[in-house]
């Protein structure tokens, strides 16, 4: 009986709105919500598609619909809601409160995360958590990690605004509707929408700093099939998107460097460093494609379709950020070098450089793609399409590698706790030690000792932090196996546990608008308990290496998970001598990741630095045959790799590296950009 278009069907068509716009519709929103409340009535459903746009007059407006599932504050009378009850949740998913989900329990500030939530999706045109199955989005609800704020108003009033209502903790979200509107009406609405470019004024800048950074350089045309588009709908569109990239961006780890017009710059690695910086330029170029074909299907009425090129580099530059706003200034090569990339993409491809390459690790499936001659570029460069993320980042072919020094006593524990599991007296590990200490040097020292078929891995990853038990889904994700005749081979019950592990995998038929047929810590916890008794039984009739690395970036639900399979093993093992799950579990992390289980004798080993006499054992070991060090170029190398092994071994690899140029040419200069290797330049840029 309203007339309209729903808030959904608005975003749906018009992607993201105008700042001032998604304030105006979001302060009616706030006053029913403060009207309701204000009789003692939360909405508990507040969400996009209950909230009806109309045109009244010279301005559309909100009205906040459908109380259907409201239910009257403990307190306010008699209780409105007979399902109010621990565990009874109804609602939403992806627009719930954390404590709606967690207990059934609502109250007034409940309604005011979800009215973030929606004020969120007003100014990115997404939807909010993103899509998957019911328990994915459940999952990424409860966890821990702060809901993104958009890059277009984050560090301003409204961005400060959203971050108090969004807080996962009820207890932190210390407002009212009321008080909410109020701040809403002191916020100058010019200035939150108004992002204009400052111009470059002597002594504005700061120092500029030399960094090694990922650019992801994309550059967007718009196809409108021959006909001659509307300068308004291009503009609107092009808006929209750099809106979208820039909370892609933000999502991300990254920030939005530029965009102007049909060019848009994302940087990685500034201005907090990271050694996974690349990774995730890789992973938000993928998302950026992903977004412009989302785009398309919305517009797709219009006439206009958006083609976007996408180029990832990494390179140093000379980064110089300016004391007012979000501008930076890159000096170098290497943003002419991706935009040159860029220009060889074919449309809605991803095309990555060999120096970016190099720090992909196995996370990424890469095709050759040719050769481009950047502008005055010493060398060409060979360039790689991305094809996807990889399912499951394992442990790769093992290479040859510098022959082990000073690791002997951790090689040999994993190779009795190995050899005890084959005896069917299951065994726990876990390896802690700082970035390049060599734990996954170890960990590959034990791989040579483990066939093929008995060795599981999977690695944590930073950007998988707000993805519940991603590591373990990318294992099952990478088995050829169908994941209910893998069940069913194991003695598991298929009808009860398969609908867990489709949920997990994202490949249920359940929409995510779907109530969901049980409480989301039941389903967590029958979750849980079905991965620990798949993976005991798969040891029992087969001994395995289980090796998890990186858990200093585990989310919590995988180490609860972690946990568990430690607990498991433990009781095993104090069963009986022999004949049980022959499972060897090995994790690895940083000294900064405290293990929520007590550590029996032998399965705690903590890697130390190398002694000055183990660093010159290792640089004599890396050594061509036939070649040696001075004395002083060792004692360099003692004194500058502050005893890490990856350290030792890169400038080793300098060293050789720098004397086969220098025979070559008589320029002193020759292997001075090669000081510091790019794999190298991350880990001291992040440690600096």
């Amino acid at each position: 009986f309203v007339p309209g278009t729903t808030l959904r069907e608005v975003l749906d068509r018009e992607g993201a709105l105008a700042v001032g716009e998604a304030v105006y519709l979001m302060s009616q929103v706030l006053d029913a919500l403060s009207s309701a409340h204000a009789l003692g009535i939360v909405h508990r459903d507040l969400k996009p598609e209950n909230v009806m746009i109309a045109q009244t007059g010279a301005r559309r407006n909100a009205l906040v619909l459908d109380f259907g599932l409201g239910g009257l504050v403990a307190g306010e009378g008699a209780a409105a809601s007979g399902d109010d009850v621990p565990g009874a949740f109804v609602g939403t998913p992806a627009y719930a409160a954390p404590e709606q989900i967690f207990s059934g329990k609502v109250e007034p500030r409940s309604d005011l995360y979800s009215g973030g939530r929606v004020f969120i999706a007003c100014l990115t045109g997404e939807r909010a958590v993103g899509r998957g199955s019911a328990a994915e989005v459940l999952h990424r609800q409860l966890d821990a990690g702060a809901v993104t704020i958009p890059e277009s108003v984050r560090g301003l009033p409204l961005g400060r605004l959203l971050q108090v209502v969004t807080a996962k903790s009820v207890v932190e979200r210390d407002a009212t509707a009321e008080g909410l509107l109020n701040a809403l009406d002191r916020i100058d609405r010019a200035e939150a929408a108004a992002q204009p470019a400052r111009p470059l004024v002597p002594g504005d800048g700061l120092r500029g700093e030399r960094r090694q950074v990922t650019i992801v350089s994309c550059r967007l045309t718009v196809d409108a099939g021959g006909a001659t588009p509307d300068i308004e709908d291009v503009d609107q569109l092009l808006h929209a998107q750099h809106a979208t990239f820039a909370e892609i961006a933000a999502r991300s780890g990254g920030r939005l460097a530029s965009a102007l017009g049909d060019r848009v710059v994302v940087l990685f690695g500034y201005a907090q460093a990271s050694e996974d910086s690349a990774r995730r330029a890789v992973r938000a170029a993928l998302e950026i494609v992903a977004s412009v074909a989302r785009a398309n299907e919305r517009s797709a009425g219009r006439g206009i379709r958006l083609e976007v090129r996408v180029a990832v580099h990494t390179g140093v530059v000379v980064v110089r950020e300016h004391r007012q706003g979000d501008a930076v200034d890159l000096v170098g090569m290497t943003p002419q070098t991706a935009a040159a990339i860029e220009s060889r993409a074919p449309a809605g491809a991803v095309l990555v450089s060999s120096a970016t390459r190099a720090l992909l690790r196995d996370g990424f499936s890469l095709t050759p793609a040719g050769i481009v001659a950047p502008p005055e570029a010493e060398a060409p460069s060979e360039l790689f399409r991305v094809l996807d993320a990889s399912p499951s980042p394992r442990i790769a072919t093992i290479a040859a590698e510098t022959p082990l020094v000073g690791r002997r006593r951790e090689v040999d524990a994993l190779g009795e706790a190995w050899r005890a599991a084959v005896e069917g007296r299951p065994r726990s590990v876990l390896l802690l030690g700082e970035a390049g200490v060599g734990k996954s040097r170890v960990l590959r020292e034990l791989r040579r000792e483990v066939p093929a078929e008995a060795w599981l891995a999977c690695r944590c990853t930073p950007e998988s932090r707000t993805s519940p038990l991603r590591p373990f889904v990318d294992l099952l994700g990478a088995v050829r196996e169908p994941i209910a005749a893998l069940l069913e081979r194991h003695g598991l019950d298929v009808p009860s546990v398969l609908p867990l592990f489709e949920a997990l995998l994202g490949r249920g038929t359940t929409d995510s608008k779907d109530e969901p047929t049980m409480t989301p810590e039941l389903q967590k916890e029958l979750t849980l308990e079905a991965l620990v008794r798949l993976l005991l039984r798969m040891s029992t009739r087969t001994p395995m290496v289980l090796a998890i690395e990186d858990l200093h970036w585990a989310d919590a639900t995988t180490v609860e998970l972690v946990t568990r399979i430690v607990h498991e093993i433990a009781a095993a093992g104090g069963r009986s001598s022999d004949g049980g799950p022959g499972l060897c579990a090995v994790m690895t992390g940083r000294p900064e990741f405290r293990p929520p289980w007590s550590s029996a004798p032998g399965s705690l080993l903590v890697l130390s630095r190398f002694a000055p006499d183990e660093v010159r054992e290792m640089v004599a070991a890396a050594m061509p045959p036939g070649e040696a060090s001075s004395d002083d170029v060792v004692s360099r190398i003692v004194e500058r790799s502050d005893g890490i092994p990856l350290f030792v071994e890169e400038m080793t690899r300098v060293v050789i590296e720098s004397r086969h140029a220098a025979q070559g040419t008589s320029s002193a200069g020759a292997a001075r950009e090669s000081v510091i290797p790019g794999t190298l330049r991350d880990l001291l840029t992040a440690r600096l």
